[in-house]
């Protein structure tokens, strides 16, 4: 009778040639029962290499590509400082394998066009199966910001008050930077005529946008008489004055350059020019006693112009 069989053992597979076609996993012999399991083959891998069910290389000196291929999201145009575009971002993606090898066929690589914000995502696969993947996250404001204007009332007597606000605003990126200004004080301050107010801003996307108001500032005989005796009275000649100069001042003042100020109004040019010189005169008389100052008496003199 023969001899019978009672244990088989099979190593770890080489990793040089020449290559073992099975193994055991574990690389041990076993002279009792159970024999030791040999591993299952599975797919085959790179270089025609039979995977075993553990994952490990067998005939093969395990040139099993497991390593991801590396992909790299780009954008054109880069988002400026602030993180953001004012145009569309086209995004391309660069995949490179340095083992199998890129399999075009199974990658997603063409470019990705955004107009709005969002996130392109771009996918490579290589030759062994193995993936990665790039995402690019675009923030894109293509609307310029806008500046407004509120608490215009078109036109002003001397004596009323202005009071115009500006606010730049923008619903996407917010706004970076603005000359917003507004407009507050006595009419008078600002001049007679036409004014306008403009203003700019710009959005942390770079967009920019304006905006701009216009009021009048008119000038009425009786209310230029009203303001130089609102002068008068806002002096310290005045404040220190006994009660029956101040009356007295006042009402001088009120009657004798409104009076003047309508004459010219109404007058030819000659008469007018005349007028008014004696109107400027009156004032020159109240800067040297002290009841307005000589800034004042310019503002005065340079209203009367457009009476």
């Amino acid at each position: 009778m023969g001899n019978r069989v009672t244990g088989i053992a099979f190593a770890a597979s080489p990793t040089s040639a020449p290559f073992a076609t099975f193994d055991n996993t574990v690389g041990l012999g076993s002279t009792t029962l159970p024999l030791p399991v040999v591993s299952t083959l599975s797919v085959v891998g790179v270089n025609g290499a039979f995977l075993a069910a553990d994952g490990a290389g067998i005939g093969s000196p395990d040139g099993v590509d497991r390593t991801p291929p590396t992909i790299v999201a780009n954008a054109s145009p880069a988002a400026n400082a602030n993180g953001w575009n004012n145009t569309s971002v086209t995004v391309s993606y660069t995949c490179t394998d340095a083992g199998s090898g890129v399999d075009a066929s199974a990658s997603d690589l063409a470019d990705d066009v955004l107009t709005v914000s969002g996130t392109a995502t771009g996918t490579c696969v290589d030759k062994a199966g193995n993936t990665a993947s790039a995402s690019y996250p675009a923030l894109i404001d293509t609307a310029a910001p806008t500046v407004t204007y509120t608490g215009n009332a078109g036109t002003y007597g001397v004596l009323n008050n202005v009071a115009i606000s500006c606010t730049a605003s923008d619903s996407l990126s917010g706004i970076d930077s603005s000359t917003c200004a507004g407009a507050n004080g006595p009419a008078w301050s600002f001049g007679a005529g036409e004014h306008t107010l403009s203003a700019q801003a710009t959005d942390k996307a770079g967009n920019v946008g304006s905006g701009s108001t216009t009021f009048t500032v008119a000038v009425r005989a009786a209310d230029l008489g009203a303001l130089t005796t609102q002068f008068v009275q806002g002096s310290d000649r005045y404040r220190t004055a006994g009660p029956v100069a101040r009356l007295v001042v006042s009402a001088v003042v009120a009657v004798a350059t409104t009076a003047i100020l309508e004459a010219a109004h109404a007058a030819t040019p000659a008469a007018r020019a005349a007028l008014l010189r004696v109107y400027g005169q009156t004032v020159q008389a109240l800067v040297a006693g002290q009841w307005v100052t000589s800034s004042q008496a310019a503002t005065l003199t340079a209203l009367a112009n457009n009476v």
